[in-house]
């Protein structure tokens, strides 16, 4: 009877989870139908091939993407975006009636080839609707869908409607992508940036200068008391700013008014980069690639902080060093005057929450907005993380400031004329120079801290 029992028991247990699995693979299959049968093509199917009028991409035996005609490779960024966005293609309705349909393609029609290893879609992308945001899609010639993006869009919108119009000039961009803006655009691309020894400028603006990558020091060496930047990391972090707009492969006989000149140099080969504004008549900014026997020409995009315009000051810290571990103090005394003789006496508490100013003299009345702008200039915060440029060998007695701060054991003086401000480091007989065009201040705006002495 027990026998009986534990093989019945047995059976219902595995009726149970069969019907269970049963089931949930059930609606799992349903779900998955209900889903393709939205997509626009296959969700899960592996993408092999996008093909616009201007672009071809492919994966090769490998499994990696290329593009025809390029040898650089492919951005795979944009390729991500790109599949994004197709698999997220949803369709919202159908447009039964075919004959009317070339209204849908007024203003817009781009067509995209799509292969994935379960079949091949022919799409035709046409006109937006302004009143719901979803636009038209002629599929395989056969029928006409109006359709939405339901793929990640990472930028700010106002409305859904908004949204769904940022996600169609999204894809109207894609589709007018062409070969090269789908590749890596490195000025430097093939060239290995870090076997790169020394770096050479000539800005033509400025006197030339030298950057030892491996003994971490310029040429002009760098004033006493000042620190280098991470030298290697901050010029490879440049070099690699400079992104190609165009390889410009004919009519390059009449490229003039050189701007700068860049010499890489590695153990076995030097790379001439030479930087021009002007090409057949035409403004702009190309570059002339030359290593060894092979020269390209390039038109480059604009950058910040253009390596061919740098000075070798730029590759220095020009910021005050206090030795100073600020989360480990809680006060600290400080002096100021206008004059060595008369300096008043301060305490700073609370540095870490209120950062406190204190007159040891109760009588002293003082402006601390003024007393607050000095520490942003002497602790490089706020407008202040760097100097432009230094000067050394300062004569001290000759250069008169109109403030001076003993902080941390070092004299500092204050000065301002037009948008410079400058800071005298006395011990170091150094002068900082500060561009500050953030808000007006006067001339004379560092002569006056007392208003009751």
């Amino acid at each position: 009877m027990k026998k009986q029992n534990l093989t019945l028991f047995i059976i219902l247990i595995s009726l149970i989870t069969f019907a269970y699995f049963y089931e949930e693979k059930g609606k799992a299959q349903k779900e998955k139908i209900k889903v393709e049968a939205k997509s626009l093509i296959t969700v899960d199917g592996t993408i092999t091939k996008i093909k616009t009028d201007s672009f071809h991409l492919e994966k090769d035996k490998s499994n990696n993407w290329n593009i025809r005609e390029e040898e650089r490779k492919v951005n795979l960024q944009y390729v991500e975006l790109i599949e994004r966005v197709l698999k997220g293609l949803v369709i919202q309705g159908e447009v039964k009636d075919l004959k009317q349909k070339e209204a849908f393609f007024k203003h817009r029609k781009k067509s995209i080839e799509v292969t994935s290893n379960k079949a091949k879609y022919h799409l035709v992308i046409g006109d937006v609707s302004e009143l719901t945001g979803n636009f038209y899609v002629l599929k395989d010639n056969k029928k006409l869908y109006i359709v939405s993006d339901d793929s990640l869009y990472d930028q700010p919108y106002k409305t859904e409607f908004d949204l769904k119009l940022k996600k169609y000039i999204r894809l109207r961009n894609i589709l007018n992508l062409k070969s090269f803006d789908l590749v890596n655009q490195s000025l430097l691309y093939g060239i290995e940036l870090d076997k790169i020894k020394s770096i050479k400028i000539d800005s033509k603006r400025n006197r030339w200068f030298q950057i030892d990558l491996e003994k971490d020091l310029t040429t002009p060496a760098i004033y006493t008391g000042i620190n280098y930047k991470n030298l290697k990391k901050y010029s490879l972090f440049l070099l690699n700013k400079f992104k190609v707009k165009r390889e410009i492969k004919q009519n390059t006989e009449f490229i003039s008014n050189e701007m700068g000149h860049i010499q890489l140099q590695t153990d076995t080969k030097r790379i001439d980069l030479h930087l021009y504004s002007s090409l057949n008549g035409q403004f702009g900014r190309y570059v002339k690639l030359s290593e060894g026997k092979k020269v390209k020409f390039f038109e480059i995009r604009e950058v910040s902080k253009n390596m061919f315009y740098m000075n070798v000051q730029d590759f220095w810290n020009k910021t005050f060093i206090h030795n100073i571990d600020f989360t480990q103090i809680k006060n600290f005394e400080f002096q100021l005057g206008h004059n060595f003789e008369n300096l008043k006496s301060f305490t700073v508490s609370d540095v870490k929450t209120k950062f406190k100013i204190s007159s040891k003299d109760k009588k002293l009345e003082y402006q601390e907005f003024k007393i607050n702008f000095c520490f942003n200039l002497l602790l490089n915060l706020v407008d202040f993380t760097e100097a432009k440029y230094v000067e050394e060998k300062i004569d001290i007695k000759k250069n008169k400031s109109d403030v001076y701060f003993l902080l941390f054991g070092k004299t500092f003086g204050i000065s301002k004329k037009k948008n410079l401000i400058t800071v005298v480091d006395h011990s170091l007989r150094i002068k900082y120079h500060f561009n500050y065009i953030s808000e007006p201040i006067p001339d004379d705006f560092f002569k006056s801290f007392f208003t009751v002495e």
